[in-house]
C-alpha cells in the first residue's frame, strides 16, 4: 500500500488497526507512522508495533474508539488517516498471501480465512476469481463478535457487541469495501466460539508447531467443526503470531483435554515444502492433521487434505 501512495501522501500517516504488519514500511522509508490501539491490546502486540518503527497511541475501549482518537489525531496533526478496512491497496498488498499460496498449492477445494475487519477475506476472493476460480473462500468470525458475517448475511452494514477475547477478529462493525467484495465472490461465512478458537491454537502448537494468537487459529477452528471440509483439499490460513503472554502460558498447560475413543487408524503422511514452510498430510478421523499423535478433538473425515502455509504476521 505504502508504494501507491502520491509522494504528498507518504509524509505521515494515522492509522487505527492493532495489528502490525501494515507499518513495516515506515522502518525501511524513515516516515513517521502513529497507530491508535485500544486500551486493553496486548503489550507484546504494542512492542512488535513499535518495533517496526511505529508511534503507538493507546485510546479508548474498543477498535471503533481508537479509530475516532486516529481520526482527531489527522485532523490535529495533519496526518493521512489510513482506514483499516477502507483502502484498496491494503486489500491488494494482503492478496499478495493468496497469489503465493494458491501458486504453491493449485487445485484447492477451499481456502478458510480468519475474518476481523474482512481485508483478509476480500483479498482471497479478489485473488482466487483470477487465479483458482474453482477454489471456495470461506470466511470465520468469532460468533462473540459476529459484526463481519450478520454484515454479510444481511447484505447491509451492521455493528454488533463485541465481547470476543481474541483480539485480531474483535471488530464491532461491517466494513465497506470488503463487504462489497465478499458479497460478489465469498461461499461461506462461517462462526467459531471463543473455546472452538483455543482448542485449535493448542492444535496448531502440538501439531504445526505454530506458536499462533487466537486470531491466527480462528480457520483452523472451523475445519475441525464443520463436515462440509471432509475428503476435500483445504487451505487453512493462519494470520496472527503477535500471541501474548498469557496465550504462551495457556499453550504451556499440559494438562490432558477429553479424548474420545480410540481405535486403530493409519498414521496421516507428513510432506514438506522447503520454500513455503508448509507441511501437508491426510486427515483422518479423529484429527490427524501433520503430526503423527492423534490431537485432542474430532471434526474431520478420513481423507481430507490439509494445506497448512505458514504465513502468521
Amino acid at each position: 500500500m505504502w508504494w501507491t501512495l502520491p509522494a504528498t501522501g507518504r509524509l505521515r500517516w494515522g492509522i487505527s488497526v492493532s495489528r502490525s504488519g501494515e507499518f513495516q514500511t515506515s522502518t525501511v522509508t524513515g516516515t513517521r507512522c502513529v497507530v491508535a490501539m485500544p486500551d486493553g491490546t496486548s503489550a507484546a502486540k504494542v512492542r512488535a508495533t513499535q518495533a517496526l518503527g511505529a508511534e503507538v497511541e493507546l485510546a479508548g475501549a474498543s477498535l471503533a474508539e481508537a479509530q475516532q482518537h486516529a481520526e482527531q489525531l489527522a485532523a490535529t496533526q495533519g496526518l493521512r488517516l489510513v482506514s483499516p478496512a477502507g483502502e484498496p491497496a491494503l486489500i491488494a498488498g494482503v492478496g499478495t498471501l493468496y497469489r503465493e499460496l494458491f501458486a504453491a498449492t493449485p487445485q484447492l477445494d477451499a481456502v478458510v480465512v480468519p475474518v476481523g475487519s474482512g481485508t483478509g477475506a476480500a483479498a482471497a476472493c479478489v485473488v482466487a476469481e483470477a487465479l483458482a476460480p474453482s477454489t471456495e473462500v470461506i470466511a470465520v468470525q468469532s460468533a462473540a463478535a459476529p459484526a463481519a458475517h450478520d454484515s454479510w448475511r444481511a447484505g447491509a452494514l451492521l455493528t454488533r457487541t463485541n465481547l470476543t477475547a481474541v483480539e485480531g477478529v474483535a471488530t464491532g462493525r461491517g466494513f465497506a469495501l470488503p463487504q462489497r467484495i465478499l458479497r460478489r465472490r465469498l461461499a461461506e461465512f462461517l462462526l467459531v466460539t471463543d473455546d472452538q478458537i483455543a482448542v485449535a491454537r493448542r492444535l496448531l502448537a502440538t501439531h504445526a508447531h505454530t506458536l499462533a494468537e487466537g486470531a491466527g487459529a480462528v480457520a483452523l477452528a472451523a475445519v475441525l467443526d464443520h463436515d462440509r471440509f471432509a475428503g476435500k483439499r483445504v487451505a487453512v490460513v493462519c494470520t496472527g503470531g503477535n500471541a501474548a503472554p498469557h496465550e504462551l502460558a495457556d499453550l504451556a498447560d499440559t494438562t490432558p483435554p477429553d479424548r474420545p475413543a480410540t481405535r486403530q487408524r493409519q498414521e496421516p503422511s507428513r510432506a514438506v515444502d522447503g520454500r513455503h514452510g508448509s507441511a501437508r498430510g491426510e486427515v483422518l478421523h479423529p484429527v490427524g492433521l501433520v503430526g503423527t499423535r492423534r490431537p485432542p478433538t474430532a471434526g474431520l473425515a478420513r481423507g481430507m487434505e490439509a494445506t497448512w502455509p505458514s504465513y502468521c504476521c
